[in-house]
């Protein structure tokens, strides 16, 4: 750990700049370091009570400090990944330190010279088990999961949190002892406890680590006897399984046998809790030929992360792009796609954004799939005898750079604004990533804190944050009248609906203005930002087809099968499963 200590996990990304360059440079530990310099002048040079409270005090702070990461992180996801999610065990050694010399400080003023000596040096010697524990737990990595002949991770008997929690609480508690003349045993007693949970952990953690070199040779051979026919490749940040989970019943209907290949500790714990297929951690580019085996005829991919880069090497297999959703954003004809053997795409659509971006692809590049997740969706306009019409508000994230920002949130207040006005009941359904920036999660708060006091005011029921993003996105969709939303996957799925939809676009130098498009109802977010266009008027002709006339039903019936191509209703899930079970089994 560095001096500084602090646990970068803890920082949530809606933090601003300045706030993480303050706990990168370890504020929070130098300041309770202080505080607890303080307390020992106190301990030394004021009445008893005084300095236990301020003794208390310091120990409180100390897991008020380590709150964020506990409540982060459950303790039985601690038990089950603490390499994955994180621990405070070996963190904040310097004021714990300094915690312990309040307690040295504390034994010497009540003439305890040699319960101080004792004190301090088997703390110490405890808190250096404590980094070796936590050394140990840092080398812990699961190697895989539900993998037949092979063992999966099991989780530690108790959250390793607890040694450290448990650690502070002694040496809190043994200053108290000294300052109210306790026995000197109470000390004893309470290093033993930490003693015992911390010599219990680092012994277990110390196996896994022995058994995970030991067993690690034995997964090629699990993986050969397992036979698996092609592989799921997948990187990305937390929180985004949505990327492999939407495939999965899809591949389950192949009845062939597969793997996931991890490529983060997190992608790892994150995909072994959503399937029970066998999923391998390869962090680096040199472990992936163990589970390149014989019998992998394919490699498939639903994001373009730059590692998918270190699978496609592998010129023999065939590598499959499934994408995990269809717009008209830029990354979605990247010319990066060309790595890959096929491109799964919905409609013509996908076909051609290429082409009509100068960008030349082999003629059996292509597969039209269509989008198999759409089948949930109800088609047709909802009963006209519902008390309420109800509008979703969907917007996309900020991007990673200027020219993929096609986020509305920066107008989304107003937009929902004027939606309330003309009497909707609103689901505001953010995109996960909008956390992520704190302007964007300031914008998010912002209209959740709208609805709610609308909410109370109205009776309608507005729906928004963990209610409106828990759900399957095709749960919500199926309650809406119509949908706003920016460019984005959520726009050419509800294409299938054939339901009123309208798309802010964000236009900017860096971003292409694709308002020309007739079965969209465009609103100019750029205008509406600038104040050169109002939300009601931005709103106008879109709840005008949303409550009377849709002079552009038609035109979205066409654009249904151009974006999710011309297959039957009735055949969508099947035309995929059997167009990619082709691939599959005809590669090599």
């Amino acid at each position: 750990m560095s001096l500084a200590d602090d646990e970068p996990l803890t920082w949530p990304p809606s933090h601003r700049r300045v706030v993480r360059f303050a706990l990168r440079a370890g504020v929070r530990p130098h300041l309770l370091s202080l505080g607890g310099v303080i307390t020992i002048g106190l301990v030394a040079w004021t009445p008893w009570w005084c300095a236990l409270v301020a003794s208390i005090a310091v120990g409180g702070a100390h897991i008020a400090c380590w709150k964020p990461m506990l409540s982060r992180v459950s303790l039985a996801r601690q038990q089950q990944f603490p390499a994955v999610w994180g621990t405070v065990l070996g963190t904040f050694v310097v004021p714990r330190i300094v915690l312990l010399g309040v307690g040295i400080t504390a034994f010497v003023a009540a003439g305890r010279w040699e319960l101080a000596a004792v004190v301090g040096l088997a703390f110490t010697l405890l808190l250096g088990l404590e980094l070796s524990a936590r050394a140990l737990i840092d080398r812990a990595l699961p190697v895989a999961a539900h993998l037949p002949g092979f063992p999966s991770p099991k989780p530690l008997p108790y959250a390793p949190s607890l040694a450290a929690v448990g650690w502070v609480g002694a040496v809190t508690g043994s200053v108290i002892s000294a300052l109210s003349s306790a026995p000197w045993w109470v000390p004893v007693v309470l290093f033993g406890c930490v003693a015992g949970v911390l010599i219990g952990i680092t012994a277990v953690v110390g196996r896994l680590v022995y058994e995970r070199g030991r067993r690690i040779g034995l997964l090629r051979d699990a993986l050969v006897a397992y036979s698996p026919v092609f592989l799921f490749h997948w990187q990305a940040p937390e929180n985004t399984t949505y990327q492999v989970e939407m495939w999965l019943p899809y591949l389950e209907a192949l009845e062939l046998p597969y793997a996931l290949v991890a490529r983060t500790p997190s992608n790892f714990a994150e995909l072994s809790r959503i399937t029970t297929r066998p999923v391998i951690l390869r962090e680096r580019i040199s472990e992936l030929d163990v589970v390149v085996t014989p019998s992998v005829r394919a490699v498939l991919y639903s994001n373009t992360a730059t590692v998918n880069n270190h699978m496609v090497r592998y010129t023999d297999l065939t590598h499959i792009q499934l994408n995990h959703g269809d717009s008209d954003k830029a990354p979605s004809y990247n010319p990066a796609f060309k790595m890959f053997t096929r491109n799964f795409v919905a409609g013509p659509a996908a076909i051609e954004r290429f082409s009509a971006h100068g960008i030349s692809t082999p003629a059996d590049f292509f597969a039209v799939v269509g989008r198999p997740q759409v089948t949930p969706l109800t088609v047709g306009p909802l009963p006209s005898d519902l008390p309420f019409r109800t509008v979703v508000y969907a917007p996309t994230w900020h991007g990673f750079y200027a020219d993929t920002n096609y986020s509305s949130l920066p107008v989304g207040l107003a937009l929902v604004r004027e939606l309330v006005a003309a009497k909707y009941c609103v689901v505001f359904r953010s995109h996960p990533y909008s956390r992520r920036d704190a302007a964007y999660a300031r914008m998010r708060s912002e209209i959740c804190s709208f609805l709610e006091a609308e909410r109370e005011r109205s009776g309608l029921p507005h729906v928004f944050g963990v209610d409106a993003e828990s759900p399957e996105l095709y749960t919500v969709l199926n309650v809406a009248d119509a949908l706003v939303t920016d460019v984005s996957s959520v726009a050419a799925d509800f294409l299938y609906t054939e339901r009123p939809f309208a798309v802010v676009h964000m236009a900017s130098p860096h971003v292409e203005d694709e308002r020309a498009q007739g079965h969209v109802y465009s609103i100019d977010g750029h205008a509406l930002m600038d104040g050169h266009l109002t939300a009601e008027s931005a709103l106008a002709e879109f709840l005008g087809a949303v409550a009377g006339e849709d002079p552009r039903a038609s035109q979205r019936r066409d654009a249904k099968r151009f974006y999710l191509g011309d297959i039957p209703d009735d055949k969508r899930v099947s035309h995929f499963v059997e167009t990619l079970r082709a691939e599959v089994q005809g590669a090599q």
